[in-house]
């Protein structure tokens, strides 16, 4: 049983709810390299491995949760302390590869757009969010990783938030490459009613999905993709999940009988965005669970990474450090807390010398597209250059990234909605970052 079942039927006492978790977890994830420092920039040759081999075409699963700072998580800075744990997070990325150095844009609809075309937002032209009230979306001349993998024979599926446009149905994810679709379209709504902009956001494909009102966004979130890998994913490989979670993103609410276990001492917006921190870590390990009850952890490939930086100190659990700590900035800018976020690759299919390695290279949210293409066999349409970098080599064969040193990411051209300062950033590795704002002034990040 999963986590989410669990704690439906007991009360469990704070100090041992992390315990609890950990019991969870398929024994072969406790044993991962839990060290797996050091500094890691490519190089090392493959060496001998009992893994599973690369031969076809891996399933996929990207999470992307919202609102997740650089701080959210524990394993990235492990010895600062946190009013939350996240077991399952930290067992798949320390057996896995932690990507330290990760870059995304700093608000909702770029980050998504730049994660599902693996193109500079210059190109897209997604500078601000396409709420339910917006007349655009990303625009229909691209074409994101699910059209890719689907002409390529995967089967396409998406959980969660989608806020790319939804005021016309080609915009909809079901006509943008995924054929099986449970969540949300616009950026935002209540977690338990799923109410938004004065109307109803839950969808399951294109029908409006009124049978889970009053459900746990979450909880329904888990109960769809259970469903999805028992009955389709099983039986349709390769697949693609992508899973654009709302937690841990305000207005912060979450069940009482998870609060009354995970939210400690803390009541209010601070004690719900802890347990929203909880349920994201339970959900995926509930999905790994899937995976290998349903046979096919083995060929599958988990990337998990957040989409910007949070609001650094909103709320504020009386902590030294804020949520995007070591970082200055936050969600909606471009200094390093809103643009720098948690990210690790965990698949059986990692070569052996990757295991438990941390890259310090600069990767970004633009990595996917070309990285999973490469991996089935897809060449992107030549009529939309991919900016994204190829990490497939990298990762699943333990060879060195050619041209690395040398590489710059673009963070933003123009501003985000959020931004106010109109800055453009750039990432060079081996060199500074680089902020400037319209009219010449510079500033540091």
């Amino acid at each position: 049983p999963s986590l989410f079942y669990f704690v439906s039927m007991y009360k469990v006492p704070i100090m041992i709810a992390a315990a609890l978790t950990l019991l969870l977890i398929p024994a072969s994830l406790q044993g991962g390299a839990a060290g797996g420092g050091g500094r890691r920039s490519g190089g090392a040759s493959h060496s001998g491995s009992s893994s599973p081999s690369l031969g076809s075409k891996p399933n996929v699963i990207i999470v992307f949760p919202d609102d997740n700072g650089y701080n959210d998580v524990n394993f990235t800075n492990p010895t600062i302390w946190k009013p939350f744990s996240t077991p399952n997070l930290d067992k798949l990325a320390f057996s896995g590869v932690r990507l330290r150095h990760y870059y995304s844009a700093s608000t909702c609809t770029p980050s998504r757009c730049a994660v599902l075309t693996g193109r500079y937002l210059a190109r897209s032209g997604c500078y601000g969010d396409a709420d339910l009230d917006t007349p655009w979306g990303l625009p229909l001349t691209e074409k994101t990783i699910a059209d890719y993998l689907k002409s390529a024979g995967y089967y396409t599926a998406m959980f969660g938030k989608w806020h790319l446009g939804a005021f016309q149905e080609n915009f909809l994810p079901t006509s943008r490459g995924f054929e099986y679709f449970v969540g949300f379209l616009g950026g935002g709504g209540d977690y338990f009613y799923h109410t938004a902009n004065n109307g109803y956001d839950w969808w399951a494909n294109n029908t409006i999905d009124k049978s889970v009102y009053g459900t746990y966004s979450t909880f329904v979130l888990n109960s769809s993709i259970s469903n999805f890998i028992y009955n389709i994913g099983k039986h349709h490989q390769p697949f693609f999940m992508y899973v654009p979670t709302k937690v841990p993103h305000g207005d912060y609410s979450a069940p009482d009988s998870w609060m009354d276990i995970y939210a400690g001492n803390y009541d209010g917006d601070t004690g719900a965005w802890i347990t929203e921190i909880w349920m994201l870590d339970s959900l995926v390990g509930s999905t790994v669970n899937y995976l290998k009850d349903a046979g096919v952890y083995d060929n599958t490939i988990l990337i998990y990474a957040g989409d910007h930086g949070s609001d650094s100190n909103n709320p504020n659990y009386d902590g030294s450090y804020g949520r995007d700590y070591p970082f200055s900035g936050g969600k909606g800018n471009n200094y390093e807390g809103g643009v720098r976020t948690p990210c690790f690759v965990h698949s059986p299919l990692l070569a052996s010398s990757m295991v438990g390695q941390v890259i310090d290279d600069i990767t970004s949210v633009y990595d996917w597209l070309p990285t999973l293409l490469s991996l089935a066999g897809v060449t992107p349409n030549s009529d939309l250059p991919v900016d994204g970098w190829d990490l497939s080599n990298l990762l699943f064969k333990g060879k060195s990234l050619s041209g690395h040193d040398e590489r710059e990411v673009i963070i933003a051209l123009k501003p985000c909605s959020y931004n106010k300062n109109n800055q453009k950033s750039y990432v060079s590795w081996r060199s500074r970052k680089m902020m400037t704002k319209e009219g010449g002034g510079g500033g540091g990040g």
